[in-house]
């Protein structure tokens, strides 16, 4: 084989061989550029899902704190002026000066117990001072006694202690449920369940008349959910829970919330 005939064909294989390793090169940096941004985008993503999470916390947070203000306000400014008010009236009931006064005195008992009950709804103490399942069952309890819709409350396991901002996120997601059911559902009667394992099941059922609840998922635009929704929807997210709802529309429905019981 002629010389020129060998180096022309040694040239051509080197050129060949670094076309092939220079390919191989770019294929490897466009790999590793798009795994470097698919890394970024997930870095990026996990940041928005954190600061939206810190700012709903931030948000509840607040809310809870006007809650307790205004629950003071009204027990300590409100509540009390009218205490002041119904003894001032009390005499005047005694000496016996009218049907008048015994109306405005069975009223004036009334509002009272309305300011007591708000102010019970939004700053429950008995959440802070004996736990989250005496805090519900309390609540369960006042809604039977008041005669507006029938309510059996049941529990099983045993009550695990968990931090108090998620007893509180706990506590609202029931009450938003809890009343929800009275506005909405027409159900005459509503059973409250917790069960308590290596996670916490709050199940609320009910004999209503069940609604769209995969409209509300769907965002379907012939449906417009209620902020009552979205308060609960946010809070089970916060709390790393799962939500499931089934409905036999129109015979009833069941909202059934699993929580783990550890931040």
């Amino acid at each position: 084989m002629e010389p020129a005939r060998v180096d022309f064909i040694i040239m051509f294989s080197i050129a060949t061989a670094v076309m092939l390793l220079l390919a191989f090169s770019i294929i490897l940096f466009v790999i590793f550029y798009q795994k470097r941004i698919l890394s970024e985008q997930l870095k990026r993503q996990v940041m928005e899902v954190e600061y939206q999470q810190k700012m709903l916390q931030a948000a509840l947070e607040s809310q809870e704190k006007e809650r307790s203000r205004l629950a003071s306000d009204l027990h300590d400014s409100v509540g009390a002026m009218l205490s002041t008010i119904r003894l001032t009236l009390h005499p005047l009931v005694k000496a016996g000066n009218g049907d008048t006064l015994d109306q405005t005195k069975q009223l004036l008992d009334e509002t009272i117990e309305t300011v007591r009950r708000i102010s019970r709804d939004l700053l429950p103490t008995s959440l802070e001072k004996f736990g989250l399942s005496h805090a519900i069952k309390e609540m369960c309890e006042r809604i039977q006694l008041s005669g507006i819709i029938e309510v059996k409350i049941s529990e099983t396991g045993t009550p695990i202690e968990m931090d108090k901002k998620r007893e509180v996120l706990i506590y609202r997601i029931a009450q938003e449920m809890i009343s929800n059911t009275i506005r909405h559902s027409k159900a005459n009667w509503m059973h409250v369940q917790l069960v308590w394992s290596d996670t916490l099941q709050l199940v609320i059922q009910d004999n209503g008349e069940g609604f769209a609840y995969k409209g509300f998922k769907e965002k379907q635009t012939n449906y417009k959910p209620g902020l009552g929704l979205y308060n609960i929807e946010t809070r089970v997210s916060l709390l790393g829970a799962n939500l499931e709802y089934n409905t036999v529309f129109p015979q009833g429905s069941q909202f059934t919330v699993k929580i783990p019981t550890a931040a």
